[in-house]
């Protein structure tokens, strides 16, 4: 049996329905509170950021002959997002949209074209996240449709 790719339609599927959110997306909009002091902006950049992380460390996996990424636990993504948030709240509105639909772009690209023996392993590992960017942008996409009304 061939390893699963179905994160690849799920990957693609959600990068389109980010895209149709951010294609009507105003400047008010970008400022839209959500809970925990984050905005839709915020969150956009957040966004950016962790798909693009997902990329430099499948990158550097890859420059040390490894399998997988580094791990990253999560008490460690918390406080990341902790201390990244006053500068993902700074970021530019009007470049947020295609910071964020360039780096799911690039994530997608990324892990699409992963080999066989790291989508397995990645599995076994049981870190479907750093192949399976659906999962985070779902959540958020959720959230920001809801603030928005839509």
């Amino acid at each position: 049996m061939g390893v699963d790719r179905s994160y690849v339609a799920r990957n693609d599927a959600s990068r389109q329905r980010l895209a149709a959110r951010l294609d009507d997306l105003t400047a008010n909009e970008l400022l839209t509170p959500l809970e925990n002091g984050w905005t839709v902006g915020g969150l956009l950049a957040h966004l950016a950021f962790w798909d693009r992380l997902v990329v430099v460390r499948w990158a550097l996996a890859a420059r040390e002959g490894r399998t997988t990424p580094i791990d990253i636990s999560e008490e460690m993504t918390d406080l990341v997002n902790d201390a990244a948030m006053p500068a993902w709240l700074a970021v530019n509105g009007a470049r947020l949209p295609s910071l964020a639909l360039e780096a799911a772009a690039e994530a997608d690209e990324a892990v699409a074209a992963l080999s066989d023996a790291s989508v397995a392993a990645l599995a076994e590992e049981g870190r479907p996240r750093l192949v399976d960017r659906s999962r985070h942008r779902t959540l958020h996409l959720d959230a920001i449709e809801a603030a928005l009304g839509h």
